[in-house]
């Protein structure tokens, strides 16, 4: 992106000037193209369109919340911008599960499962599910969050050589999830 020095009859510029959009952002002007409204948007782009307004619908109705919006004032602080930015993104991005960590799990109860997951404001659950080979789940539940990262505790032995699938889901704040699946046996 090519930077410029405004000088100083155009530091104030906003709006549309020919094919162009001024605007300032944090402190800062951007340039960019006026959108052709005689092509008409591609079904893609509709999709795009109406995740954004949705998107936006939770960030008003999550701001409009001391409760909500307080959760998400120190991530805005964080990332440097806008609170409103910060709760749109937060919508946008589902969590993403890093590790699901089965070196403590030998197929007893009481076996720890640690699990890895990460959102860009919060994950507020992760579920954790065991299943057979033909897909019947074995036993599920939710993990409890230990010293950064999430732990779900066995409740149900297992046969050795008996093989499982186990899918941890990670939850965020907006409710979008974001899952990974490990095989053991």
């Amino acid at each position: 992106m090519a930077k410029t020095q405004l000088n100083s009859a155009l530091k104030g510029i906003s709006g549309g000037i020919d094919a162009w959009v001024y605007r300032r952002i944090r402190g800062k002007t951007v340039i960019s193209p006026r959108a052709n409204p005689s092509i008409p948007p591609t079904p893609a782009q509709l999709a795009v369109r109406e995740r954004f307004r949705e998107a936006a619908a939770y960030a008003k109705s999550a701001l409009a919340d001391p409760e909500r919006r307080a959760l998400y004032e120190p991530a805005a602080q964080k990332a440097n911008q806008p609170i409103f930015a910060t709760v749109v993104a937060d919508y946008l991005k589902p969590p993403t599960v890093m590790i699901v960590d089965l070196t403590g799990y030998q197929g007893q109860v009481g076996d720890p499962i640690r699990i890895v997951a990460v959102d860009d404001v919060e994950v507020t659950a992760v579920n954790v599910a065991i299943r057979a080979e033909d897909l019947t789940v074995l036993e599920e539940g939710a993990a409890v969050f230990q010293n950064g990262s999430w732990v779900y505790t066995a409740t149900t032995p297992r046969t050795a050589g008996e093989p499982v699938t186990i899918t941890a889901t990670a939850v965020d704040r907006p409710g979008h999830t974001g899952t990974m699946t490990e095989s053991w046996s």
